[in-house]
Order: structure tokens, then C-alpha cells, then sequence
């Protein structure tokens, strides 16, 4: 299911349709349940829409700016989201630690361990790690990297 922007009149509602076509591919192609509906206004998700159209390419550009952490099992998933969340809250351990209900040292801990199997710091190249932790979260497997093959790390 997809939605647009609301509109006003004929035009605001062609408008919305086109925006509920264009993230269409996103509730198709996610994996993850909390995909099955989508908004178009939603934060990053035109972008998300953008990239589910080469799902090949996104997938490098995921391995590129996440390096391990685009491995798709349980341990690098916790990692991914702990990083995420930091990173919304915007750097906050506090934050973090409430959202997730963990402790601050334990979100200390999982944004360590992200750095070493990112191979770089979080603070390094910011924004593709936030829009490829945003299309992870939000897509799911089809940009992850299977198991049994190794990220690229720089």
C-alpha cells in the first residue's frame, strides 16, 4: 500500500497519485514488514524510491558505505540500527540508549564495534552512511549482502 502527499483539487490529487506510483517500488520490493505501507512523505523515502529501481547498484553503494555492516544477519542488523538511531538522535548516547532500551554503555559499545566493521568512523562520509543505513532499514535484504560474501572495506 502507498501513499502520497494530501492535494488540493484535480491537480493536487494527480499529484499524490503520482508520488503513491513512485514508492510503489519501495512496498514491493521491501522485505522488512514495517515497508508494506509507505508514505511519500516520509523522511528519505523519495530517495529510497529513487535507489529501489537498481537494486544491483544500490546494493554496491550499500557494501561501499557500510562495509561489513552490509552483511545481512542478526548481529550486523543490531549494529546497523543502533547506528542509525544515533545518528537521528543526532549523536546522542542518551537518546539512543532510550529509543532502543539499551544501556548508554551498551550503544557505546555496538557504535565501537559499527566503526571496526565499517572500517572507518562514523563520522566519515556521513551522509551516504545515513542514506545507506536508511535504505537498509527501510528495503531489507534485497541491498544486503548475502552471509557468505565479504563487504568491501576502505
Amino acid at each position: 500500500m502507498t501513499f502520497g502527499k494530501p492535494g488540493v483539487g484535480v491537480a493536487g490529487f494527480r499529484r499524490s497519485h503520482e508520488q503513491a506510483e513512485a514508492v510503489r517500488i519501495v512496498a514491493s520490493t521491501a522485505t522488512v514488514p514495517h515497508s508494506r505501507a509507505v508514505y511519500y512523505g516520509e523522511d528519505g523515502m523519495s530517495a529510497t524510491a529513487v535507489l529501489a529501481r537498481d537494486l544491483a547498484t544500490t546494493r554496491r553503494f550499500v557494501a561501499d558505505a557500510l562495509g561489513r555492516l552490509a552483511i545481512d544477519n542478526p548481529a550486523a542488523e543490531r549494529l546497523r540500527d543502533t547506528t542509525r538511531m544515533f545518528l537521528r538522535t543526532g549523536g546522542s548516547y542518551v537518546q539512543t540508549s532510550e529509543e532502543l532500551v539499551l544501556h548508554r554503555n551498551t550503544v557505546k559499545y555496538r557504535l565501537q564495534k559499527a566503526e571496526e566493521e565499517r572500517g572507518r568512523p562514523i563520522s566519515d562520509n556521513r551522509l551516504d552512511l545515513e542514506l545507506a543505513l536508511h535504505v537498509c532499514h527501510v528495503l531489507g535484504r534485497p541491498v544486503l549482502m548475502p552471509m557468505g560474501k565479504r563487504a568491501s572495506r576502505r
